[in-house]
């Protein structure tokens, strides 16, 4: 019997080392004090089910003047922002104006105006961050003007952001404070030795820009401008902020605090793509029609044979990150994406087809749905705007 008993708990102690040695989809170590997160091809839950619902939809409507969705000049998409009653919040940038849609699509308000007066914008209007805490809707101008409301357009104050050698062209308050996104120069423009970037700051209680968290340099030339350079893509969440390196080869994404603080680097082992012959008549054709439209004031370098890696991000309401990727954009079947969980690992690969050609901005469980600006350089021609907003869930 003893014999017996040993034996059972030889095996018992087998299954268990053997359960504890099963390779998991990745690994992690640490390098230069950041975590790092090498993720394989396959996921860590096959059985991952979200769902999605279209709460509304806003558009223009024949013969209702009432509002006008109106696409940010050539070179930005529609910026908006949700409270937590479903009500939408849009730019108007070529009106200057701030409209305000309720929780089941309908035209309730608008407010600004161009013009230096208290509410008003000294030049159009580019970004816009609603925190509910505290009632208040931020919305930043292409002056640099940062001019705060509450949720029903009373005006209560604004600042005038500046910075040394940056330019601040976007802006995204969030509770943990105020994110700015910069165009920063080095050099002589005109010269050899000239350089522009974007960088990513955060900001003071005063709205004084502060400590860069992420950011390039390159050097540029307005006759030779890459038309693969995305910026910067981030997503942004209640704790932390995602950037994806801008690559066509390598499938990274630094995970930093708001602080400026590198916590954790998130990498997937990824094939490079090579685009079509017809993605590559198209996307020369759009840069052709930006040229033509800005006068040739801006030309560019040839266009890469390659798939940019990472197109956009955003995180849900259960603090998972979404990825778009390989340029699914446009997919008609639907934007591609991976999920990772909150530690960096990645869950599965799914494919959704109500974001098909959609730029998304997410604030919890919704997500705010905008046709984006390349719309507009397509063979259709100029785009008709729209914003969805959904509700998406993921089952715990």
């Amino acid at each position: 019997m003893k014999t017996i008993n040993i034996l059972s708990s030889m095996i018992s102690l087998i299954l268990i080392l053997s359960s504890c040695s099963e390779k998991m989809p990745y690994t992690e170590f640490v390098q230069d004090g950041i975590k790092i997160v090498e993720n394989a091809k396959q996921g860590t839950d096959k059985d991952f089910k979200y769902s999605i619902n279209e709460i509304y939809t806003i558009k223009n409507i024949d013969n209702d003047s009432s509002f006008v969705l109106n696409f940010p000049g050539d070179r930005a998409d529609l910026n908006s922002d949700v409270d937590k009653n479903s009500n939408l919040y849009v730019v108007d940038n070529k009106k200057s104006l701030i409209l305000k849609f309720d929780g089941a699509g309908k035209f309730i308000k608008d407010w600004g105006g161009k013009g230096q007066g208290p509410g008003e914008f000294p030049r159009n209007p580019i970004d816009i961050s609603v925190i509910d805490s505290e009632n208040k809707v931020y919305v930043f101008d292409g002056s640099g003007r940062l001019t705060i409301f509450d949720t029903d357009g009373n005006f209560i104050k604004f600042f005038n952001i500046s910075g040394r050698n940056l330019s601040a062209k976007n802006f995204y308050m969030t509770e943990n404070g105020p994110l700015f996104g910069c165009e920063v120069y080095e050099g002589q423009y005109g010269t050899g030795d000239f350089k522009m970037g974007f960088s990513l700051y955060n900001g003071t209680e005063e709205f004084d820009v502060k400590d860069k968290i992420f950011g390039y340099l390159n050097p540029f030339d307005i006759k030779k401008i890459d038309p693969d350079n995305q910026g910067i893509i981030s997503g942004i969440s209640r704790d932390d902020i995602f950037i994806a390196d801008n690559s066509k080869t390598v499938y990274t994404i630094h995970q930093f605090e708001y602080n400026g603080m590198k916590k954790r680097e998130i990498r997937k082992k990824y094939a490079p793509i090579r685009r079509s012959k017809e993605d590559m008549e198209g996307i020369q054709d759009a840069l052709d029609k930006f040229t033509k439209r800005t006068g040739g004031m801006f030309e560019f370098k040839e266009v890469s044979n390659l798939q940019s890696v990472i197109t956009q991000m955003f995180i849900d309401g259960s603090y998972n990150l979404w990825v778009s990727i390989d340029e699914s954009l446009f997919n008609e079947d639907g934007q591609e994406f991976d999920i990772f969980d909150k530690d960096g690992h990645f869950i599965k690969r799914i494919i959704v087809p109500e974001l098909a050609g959609l730029k998304i901005r997410a604030k919890g469980n919704y997500l705010i749905a905008a046709t984006p600006i390349e719309q507009n350089y397509t063979e259709d021609g100029k785009a008709d705007p729209e914003i969805k907003l959904f509700k998406l869930n993921t089952a715990e």
